[in-house]
Parts: C-alpha cells; structure tokens; sequence
C-alpha cells in the first residue's frame, strides 16, 4: 500500500506579505532567546529577593530568641540576691530591725552580684538599710536611716573589707523618703512582688537600673516592709552591640509606652535636657533607623500592648532609601517576666545587607545572557545562511530550467538521482528500524542496571542513615557519661564536707547543752532579762528539736551520698568496656535515673517496681551499653503506664486508677557447657498488637508521633545484647495486656569480643548508640 500521497497547493495570495528564509529562521529563534533570557534573570531576581528575606527572617528569629533567653538569665540575678537574704533574715543571720548590721551583711551579699547595682530595705517604722554603687567616686557605699542617724540617710564609705569609713553624704527626709519612692509602695500596696519602673541615678546618670521589690514579713507573717533590688540595665545594651547580626541591623528593646530600655548603638538609650538624664523614646532616637522603625510600629500598632506573639514585618522608608536601605526586615517579639515587665524586642535589618551581592551577580548575570545571545544570534545567522543558500541555488537552477536553459543538469520525474535518493530513505528507514531496536534493548538492559544500583544504593543509605544515627547516640551517651559523673564528683565533696562533720556538731552541741543545764543548776535564780530570754527561745525546745534537725541533715546526706553513688555507677567513668559487675546494682542505678518519671503526679499514681531478684553472679559485660539498655526498655514501659493511665482517665468520669507495676525478675540459667543471665523487665501497661511486636527491634520503627522518637532506641539495644554481648532481646506483648523483654547474655563472654571498643569499626561492629523506640 503506498503510504505517500500528494498535497494540493495552498493558494497564495498575490499581494501576501513574503519574508526571506534568512528571517524567518532567525527573528523567531531570537525572539525566543530574548525572551527566555529576560524570564530568567527576573525569576532569578524575584528568587533572590525571597531567599534573602527568608534568611533574614530566619537570623531575626534567631537573634529574638537569644536576646529573650539572654534577658530570662539576666533577670534571675535580683531573685537570687533576694531569696538569699530572706533566707538568711529566716534564718536568724540577720534582724530586719537592726538595720546597722543589715547594712554590712548586704555590702557583702551585693558583691556576689556583678549586675545589681544597689540592695535595701525599708520598714514601715521610717528606718532603711542599703548598699551599693551609689556614688562613683566611692565605690559601694552603705546607707542608713535609724535612730542613730537622726532620722536622716548617711551615706558611708567603705574599705576593702565592707569596714565603713567615714561619711560622704547626708540625705534629709525632705531631700528623699524611701517610704515615698516607687519601688516600696507597689509591692506595699499590692503585697506582692513586682518590678518598677525604669528610672537613671541622680547622681550617676550613667547608671540605668530598673527596681524589684518585694514585701518582707516577720514572724507572724505580717508585712514591717520592703525589700529592693536594683538591677542595672547597662549590660544589655552591651551585649546587643556584641550579637553579629548585620553591619547594618538594629536591636533594641522598647516598654509598651514606646520608651527604649536598651539598643544596639554605642549612645546611652537616653538624653540629657539641662544637666537631667531623661528616658527617650525610640521615635525620637538620634539614630534614624531605630527612629523609622518605631515609627512604623506605632503606626502599624497603635497600642504595643496589641502584639501579643511574634511579628515579621517588612517596610519601606523614604528616609532611609537616602542611605541606600529604604527596604526594612523587621521582626518583633514580645518579652514578659514577672508582674510589671512586659517589653518588646525589635530586630531591624536592611534589606541591602542581603542584596548587594545579589545585585553584583544578577548584573554579570545580564552581561553573560546578552553574550550568549549575541554569539547564539551569530550562530544562528550562518546556520540559517548554510540552510538557505542550497535551496537558494537550487531555486535559481529551477528558475533556469523554466527559462529554458536545458544545459543546466537538471532533474527530472525519470533522474536517477531521485530514484537512488528513495532507494537511500528507504535504506535509512531500515537502519533507523535495526537502530530502535537495538536501542530498545539497550534501554530495557539499562533500566535492569539502574534497578539493580538503586537498590544497592538504597541499602547502602540505610547502612550510613543507621551508623550515623549509632554514631550520634554513642557520643552523645559518652558526653551524657562524663557529665553526669562530674555532677556526681562535685556533688561528692561538699556532701562527704557536711556529712563528715555532723558528728562533730553533734557533740559539740551536746557539750553546749551540757554546759547550759549546769549553768541553770549553779545559778539557779537568773536575772530578768534571762529569764524573759529563756520563756522567748524556750531552751528545752531547742535542745529537743535540735537533735532531730542533725538526725533529718544526717538522713538527707546519707540520701544524697546515694545518689551520687548511683550516678557513678550509671555513668561507669573511667572503666573499660568490659569488666565483671552487678547487674542488680545497674538495674538500681538505672531506676534511680529515671525516679522523675516514676513518680506520682497530678495525671497517674506513682509507678510500682515490683523486684524479683535472684542469686547473680558478676556478669563479665560492658556496663554502660548494657545501662543503655535497660534505660530504654524502662523509659518506654514508663510511657506504656502513662497511656494507660490517660486511657482510664479519658473512659472514666471518676476514674479508680489500677495499680501500674513495672516488675525486674532476674534469674541465672545454665546447661552442660555454657551459664547465662535471664532479665526480665514487665510492664502491666497497654501491649501491642503483634504487627507492632514483629517489627520492634527494625530501625528507623516507631510508634511515637513526629519529633518525640527516631526508632533506633530498641534497635541499637538489640545490637548491644546480641552482636556486642552475644545474648538474645526477646519481646513478649498482647494488646491491652502488657509487654515483657527478656534479656539473655552469656555470664563470661570469649576474649575476641572483650577486646572490641565501642564505636569502633574493628571486625565489622557499628558504633552503639541510639534513642528510646
């Protein structure tokens, strides 16, 4: 059948417009270069705009978190300052009313505290003990007001060693009334605890403190006064000029009123207005971009109270555009703390911060597409030339032809040329046959190839994904091991100090006793003053609670001693992989690691450990991989009870809680030839199905939502008891009847194995490591 058939001619019109060949195949194809180009560059443009807001975005947020976590331990230090004080007035190391001995007593506490700058206090009776950096010129000085005093506020030099010296200054009640000031009427009013107001030192204007007070009972528990603590304000704006943002960004910290607390400028956030410190606003900053930054703010919150969680915000400025950053990123994020602090912290950067390296390469960019369209265009233009001429020429030999000039060799419907030119289509249609085919074939043979690569790949991801993860695990449970063994060290020495020297006490007080019963018996008739003293303390109380008190602190460090053994223990420091241990005593260890988690809280009853230990030899293992183990199979049947404990609270209006047990059984099994341990560690939790059971101990497995497990906990632990031990992890579980893991490890293992580390690659062991399943 012919496949071929002849077209009819489209008429022309006469007066049609008709375009050279040149042209019709160069102007599209630069047409279409030139438009490609353009697209390019404007979406690599628009890309780059996005990006670098993104990262900025990222960096402020970034900045905004450090600067809040960074005000959350600045604003600590006043708590601290204050609790030791009232611990120490509790104690009896201090009398509220002798405000004399307070003053020294708090010359000595401020010198712990680098960035409070003044510490007092004032009682209802008018009198006040201070301390601190008030004047520069006399380092920390120590206030009064008392009867001694006359009423007025002296201001004492001091020594080296808190000795006062001589008097530098002299307040009267109608120069300053600290009954009058901020920081003692709101905590008065209020009765509680709560920060002031932000306010500069007369007499240091350099000195930026915002005060927190707080009420100070007696005995009773009535309120006599207030306790202060300036905190110095200085320091914040030092540490948001050493945060390496931007060369052009800005941070700074604004009160709901829009007044600055802090920035990252070298100026103080305030001004001087005749020889007066006065607080600045942030739209009144002398530096224009924290000036046009709060301007929009306000402008785009009217009230800053409104911004109640985090804000990215971008805006453009007129004033700003003059300096070549008219274009702002900005980021706001709200900081409270106690009652009266509530602030913002704004991160500005400069979109020219981002783009001017993006602008240099979008030009070369242009410069490079303009070149290669003018070279492709070049290309083009012989191209289409090379095209065009044999038609051309052939055209001409036609028109020749029709002319009639028949000596010209020109073809004809009987030429040979046109037959051999179809024989040759028709022999290159074969070849192109015999081609797709081989090429189908090869193609098939190439697919096979690739499968077979693909998943060799895929297996070799999963290896590297698995070591990586082992790898992780190990170093973070060596860095977990060093450090819960430091802890452990410096818990030990101050605790072996204390419980060394209870005896010690012990007797002496009971000598002092004794001598203050033969006082009594020699001098039987006291004076008066005694004799009101003795019915105030009650000497017999004292001697009666006194010895219980030594009996609770001795308890409370045989308590601590313990845990510091146990930690230890769990860590194993400065032991070898290998070595002979209790497993009973890692066990122990390990609860104790975990007795946050046991105990009771406010959603279930305290978790019960029933113990069935039996006779144990010294086990020959690696007893920090083996804790390991145990540490996770124990966390997840602690999360097992917790579900069921929320299941029953979720069924039950008034739920009756069931009994959550976690029961340890140890046992020792043995044959002709080889003796091991049997661990069993059961959970009355929620079980599992047996789909969940079959797949346990596969990595990368878990049935913990996104983010709260990896899946590599059970999976290394079963490499720990089966590759690394030699033993065996079974899993036993039911759903809605609880899950047992049986652990069997040989009790002496062969000296080949003793002699792998871990984390090594020796013989093909990976690293161990991993996270809760």
């Amino acid at each position: 059948m012919n496949v071929f058939r002849r077209l009819a001619p489209v008429p022309v019109s006469a007066n049609a417009q008709r375009w050279p060949l040149k042209v019709i195949l160069t102007v599209p194809f630069m047409l279409q270069l030139a438009v490609a180009v353009g697209l390019v560059g404007y979406w690599s443009h628009r890309n780059g705009q996005r990006a670098v807001q993104d990262l900025a975005n990222q960096l402020m947020q970034q900045t905004g978190t450090q600067v809040t976590l960074e005000l959350d331990d600045y604003f600590d230090s006043p708590h601290e300052l204050q609790d030791s004080i009232l611990q120490a007035a509790d104690l009896g190391f201090i009398d509220w009313q002798d405000v004399s001995t307070s003053g020294d007593y708090l010359w000595k506490q401020i010198q712990r505290f680098d960035d409070v700058s003044y510490v007092g206090y004032a009682l209802t009776t008018g009198d006040f003990a201070g301390a601190g950096a008030f004047l520069a010129d006399h380092g920390v000085t120590i206030d009064e007001i008392s009867a001694r005093t006359g009423g007025n506020n002296h201001t004492f030099a001091t020594d080296a060693e808190g000795q006062r010296t001589e008097v530098v200054k002299v307040y009267t009640p109608e120069d300053w009334n600290p009954l009058a000031d901020e920081w003692y009427t709101n905590p008065w009013s209020q009765q509680t605890l709560s920060w002031g107001s932000i306010y500069i030192w007369v007499d240091d204007p350099d000195v930026v403190t915002i005060p927190l007070g707080q009420p100070i009972l007696d005995l009773q528990g009535e309120p006599i006064g207030v306790l202060n603590t300036d905190l110095s304000l200085a320091c914040i704006s030092q540490f948001l000029q050493e945060i390496p943002l931007s060369p052009s960004s800005e941070i700074f910290i604004l009160e709901q009123d829009g007044q600055l607390v802090a920035h990252s400028e070298p100026s103080n956030p305030f001004e001087m207005i005749d020889g007066q410190a006065q607080r600045l606003a942030a739209v009144d900053s002398d530096n224009l971009q924290i000036q046009q930054t709060a301007q929009f703010l306000q402008n785009r919150f009217p009230d800053l109270s409104a911004v109640q969680d985090r804000q990215a915000l971008v805006f453009e400025s007129t004033e700003l555009a003059d300096t070549g950053a008219g274009r702002q990123y900005v980021q706001v994020m709200p900081w409270q703390n106690d009652p009266g602090l509530d602030w913002l912290v704004v991160v500005t950067v400069p979109e020219s911060d981002f783009m001017a390296q993006i602008h240099r390469n979008a030009r070369q960019t242009i410069w490079l597409c303009i070149a290669a369209a003018g070279i492709t265009s070049l290309f083009g233009i012989v191209t289409a030339y090379g095209i065009a001429q044999p038609i051309i020429r052939l055209r001409q030999a036609s028109q020749l032809v029709a002319r009639g000039q028949t000596a010209l060799e020109l073809p004809t419907s009987s030429i040979s040329e046109l037959h051999d030119l179809s024989q040759s289509f028709d022999q290159m249609a074969r070849q192109l046959h015999h081609s797709f085919d081989a090429l189908q074939q090869a193609n098939t043979q190439l697919e096979e190839r690739v499968e077979q690569r693909t998943t060799e790949l895929s297996e070799t991801l999963q290896a590297l994904k698995k070591t990586q993860a082992q790898m992780l695990q190990s170093e973070k449970m060596s860095a977990l091991g060093q450090l819960v063994g430091g802890v452990a060290h410096e818990i030990n020495n101050p605790i072996s100090f204390i419980y060394g020297n209870l005896n010690p006490a012990k007797r002496y007080i009971r000598d002092l006793l004794a001598l203050l019963t033969q006082y009594q018996k020699t001098y039987s008739t006291p004076s008066t003053e005694i004799q009101q003293l003795i019915e105030t303390i009650e000497p017999d109380f004292i001697a009666e609670d006194l010895e219980k008190i030594l009996s609770s602190m001795e308890v409370g460090a045989e308590r601590i001693r313990d845990i510091v053994l146990s930690l230890r223990r769990f860590s194993h420091l400065d032991e070898s992989s290998f070595k002979l241990v209790d497993i009973h005593e890692g066990l122990e260890s390990t609860l104790i690691m975990l007795q946050h988690r046991i105990r009771e809280t406010v959603r279930r009853p305290a978790i019960q450990i029933v113990r069935d230990y039996g006779e144990l030899p010294l086990v020959h293992c690696a007893p920090a991989e083996l804790n390991q183990v145990f540490a996770n199979i124990l966390g997840n049947a602690v999360d097992a009870l917790e579900h069921k404990a929320f299941d029953q609270r979720q069924m039950e209006e008034k739920p009756a809680l069931t009994a959550l047990e976690i029961t340890l059984r140890t046992s020792l099994q043995a044959n002709q030839t080889d003796r091991w341990v049997e661990i069993a560690i059961a959970d009355n939790g929620i079980g599992m199905p047996d789909t969940i059971v079959e797949r346990i101990f596969d990595p990368f497995f878990t049935t913990k939502p996104v983010g709260q497990g990896t899946g590599m906990g059970l999976a290394i632990s079963y490499q720990i008891v089966t590759e690394l031990h030699r033993g065996t992890l079974k899993c036993q579980s039911k759903a809605g009847q609880g899950t047992e893991f049986v652990i069997n490890i040989p009790v002496e293992m062969v000296a080949e194995n003793t002699d792998r580390s871990l984390g090594s690659d020796t013989d093909g062991y990976p690293v161990i490591g991993g996270e809760n399943f």
